[in-house]
């Protein structure tokens, strides 16, 4: 009898459900898509027969005008190479670069690119500076739209901006954008340009 009551009390003690803290997992960080642009429109700056290391003032290349003196377009150093731009998902191997003057204004030193509505505009871009990172200016001809802070010329991936042109930014302008840096460093670097929708 006496170890029938003790074999009960035993299985009464180990039969319950554990206490014991579990330590739940750790939820990983969301996965953030990069975005996809419905691009009608783009440029690079490759084709050696369209850009030259020094555009005219008032000339258009390929529907892009140069406004100014100072812009140019020139081989990528091999020291910067390889240099990509991802867009929408594809990555582009680059060699040639457009460099915007620095101290540059709308009215010279500045890449003049039409809208004929709203749209966004893609740009892959870097500082033109070893050591310095400078800001690639965009506006309609009237007012400063959009202000970005570049980083510098010796990453690999040329950064990838967008600047979403509206209505009231084409109905304030002059139906187009333009783009430079007023920056006293120096110049910034151009890869790749679109239009999205």
């Amino acid at each position: 009898m006496t170890a029938l009551l003790f074999a009960a009390f035993v299985s009464c003690q180990t039969s319950g459900t554990s206490t014991a803290a579990v330590t739940p997992k750790p939820t990983p960080a969301p996965v953030v898509a990069a975005p996809v642009f419905d691009i009608t429109k783009s440029w690079t700056f490759e084709d050696t027969t369209v850009w030259t290391s020094s555009l005219t003032d008032g000339k258009a290349y390929a529907g892009l005008t140069a406004v100014g003196l100072g812009i140019g377009v020139s081989a990528i150093p091999a020291a910067q190479l390889p240099k990509t731009a991802l867009i929408n998902g594809k990555t582009i191997n680059l060699t040639q670069r457009l460099q915007l003057p620095k101290l540059s204004t709308p009215a010279s030193g500045a890449l003049k690119v039409p809208m004929a509505g709203p749209g966004t505009l893609v740009i892959a871009c870097l500082s033109s500076g070893s050591t310095a990172a400078r800001d690639l200016v965009i506006t309609n001809g009237k007012k400063e739209l959009f202000r970005k802070t570049l980083t510098m010329v010796v990453a690999s991936e040329a950064d990838i901006i967008s600047y979403t042109y509206t209505d009231a930014d084409q109905k304030s302008g002059d139906g187009n954008v333009y783009l430079y840096t007023d920056d006293p460093g120096g110049a910034i670097t151009l890869y790749y340009l679109g239009i999205a929708k």
